[in-house]
């Protein structure tokens, strides 16, 4: 692993959704002490509510979820903005689904998490989009 600074300069926005509680606020919280503002849904549907009205600079999702599953969140989010292509991050604990593993544009994390490995997946997505 390359030399990660411990905080993303500029405080980036994220945009959690993830349906298991515990999960969804210790990565909201991680995210926080590593300087981001964060926000975090319980599913794809909510997470839809959440990017209708605000702007994020990434967004991590779990796959499969109540409601609205991450590949579903995914296209109506790229659909309502298009910035957030390449800015995703999907986790899960099952294999993912094809759509998932042949779309360059995202990134997979098998759950569970790697902190680290997230943190650095993160700020590479970030530095490439020069926020």
């Amino acid at each position: 692993m390359t030399n990660v600074p411990d905080r993303v300069p500029a405080g980036p926005r994220v945009l959690v959704v993830e349906d298991h509680a515990l999960l969804r606020a210790a990565l909201s919280r991680f995210l926080r002490l590593k300087g981001c503002d964060v926000e975090a849904a319980a599913d794809g549907a909510e997470g839809l509510e959440r990017l209708a009205g605000d702007r994020f600079d990434v967004v991590v999702s779990d796959v499969q979820m109540p409601r609205l599953d991450g590949p579903a969140f995914y296209e109506r989010a790229v659909a309502l903005h298009p910035y957030l292509r390449r800015r995703f991050v999907f986790c899960s604990a099952m294999p993912p689904p094809l759509s998932v593993m042949t779309n360059p544009a995202v990134r997979f994390y098998a759950k569970p998490l790697d902190l680290g490995d997230l943190w650095a997946t993160l700020n590479e997505m970030l530095g490439e989009q020069q926020l």
